[in-house]
């Protein structure tokens, strides 16, 4: 059994903040990356906030700005208190090789970072969005990686968000499942 959330629900602002990250990227980066937000309550991560990381990728090799990440991590935590990292974004669906570079350096700041993934390109007319936690898979004193396995997720956003619905019609769970789709109140 893996240990870590079971559960997921993060704000409509989240989804927008990755999408306008991607939009203003440099034309050099396929996808962007950053900071997940929020709090841990038994067994459920709320995802509230979000930050872009500067990086640089290649097919050889992937650079972030870790200093960045973790000092911006520091200043949102100040301004809340009840606020932790608990893991980071990409935009796109694939996970690669860096991802789990990348995840690496997510599991320092927080004991089981979540990795949500949005597809900004809108494959299959939709944007998809794909929540993961990792376990580490291989030998001992061998060979050693990670894997990445899905945790179900659900959006939620205050009553004055359900506008944006309209914005994102076609985000996957909206019409099929209404339970994935969570409108609170403040």
């Amino acid at each position: 059994r893996v240990r870590g959330p079971q559960k997921l629900f993060c704000t409509l602002v989240v989804l927008f903040n990755i999408v306008d990250n991607y939009e203003r990227r440099s034309e050099n980066n396929r996808r962007v990356i950053g900071t997940l937000l929020g709090r841990y309550d038994k067994g459920t991560v709320y995802v509230t906030e979000c930050f872009a990381v500067p990086h640089q990728e290649t097919d050889e090799e992937v650079s972030m700005d870790m200093e960045y990440a973790m000092r911006i991590g520091e200043l949102q935590k100040k301004v809340n208190t009840n606020m932790y990292t608990v893991g980071w974004y990409s935009s796109g669906i694939i996970i690669n090789e860096y991802s789990s570079l990348i995840h690496a350096f997510y599991k320092c700041q927080c004991p089981t970072p979540v990795h949500l993934t949005l597809d900004t390109h809108l494959k299959e007319q939709r944007m998809r969005i794909n929540t993961h936690i990792s376990a580490m898979i291989g030998v001992k004193k061998g060979t050693e990686g990670c894997i990445f396995i899905p945790v179900p997720y659900s959006i939620t956003g205050a009553e004055v968000d359900q506008v944006s619905f309209k914005v994102f019609p076609e985000i996957e769970g909206s019409k099929e499942n209404s339970k994935l789709l969570t409108i609170k109140s403040r």
